[in-house]
């Protein structure tokens, strides 16, 4: 719960310090916890949908503002495969890239975010 609150109170920037700042566990405890954790992926990513949704459609009916639907399809550039990787290129390929207006190499994110008055979330 720790977690789900601190990134909708600070937003999410990819550091488990972030996750610490609201919470009494120290950071490495919440990154052994999301490391190495046994917890269920699927409820927490319903969790949140919900949660996402229920934040969004309140503001919307406070407001009388509407709902928007962003998707962005960003592509993480990468120079060579990671070292990780079980096969040479796992997970990445060829996209193109309308920032650069050719083909590059990487990961292709995708995300969607609901948005209304000023309120942008993840959802998925």
């Amino acid at each position: 719960m720790s977690i789900l609150i601190s990134i909708f109170l600070s937003g999410y920037h990819g550091k488990t310090t972030d996750f610490a700042k609201n919470s009494s566990c120290h950071r490495t405890t919440i990154a052994h916890f999301l490391n190495s954790g046994k917890w269920d992926e699927s409820l927490l990513s319903d969790t949140l949908k919900r949660s996402v949704i229920e934040i969004i459609y309140s503001e919307a009916a406070r407001t009388g503002k509407p709902v928007f639907c962003i998707v962005d399809d960003t592509i993480a550039s990468k120079t060579k495969p990671s070292s990780r990787a079980l096969h040479p290129i796992e997970d990445a390929y060829f996209h193109q890239s309308h920032l650069k207006g050719k083909q590059d190499y990487g990961h292709q994110a995708v995300s969607v975010m609901l948005s209304c008055n000023g309120i942008v979330l993840n959802y998925a």
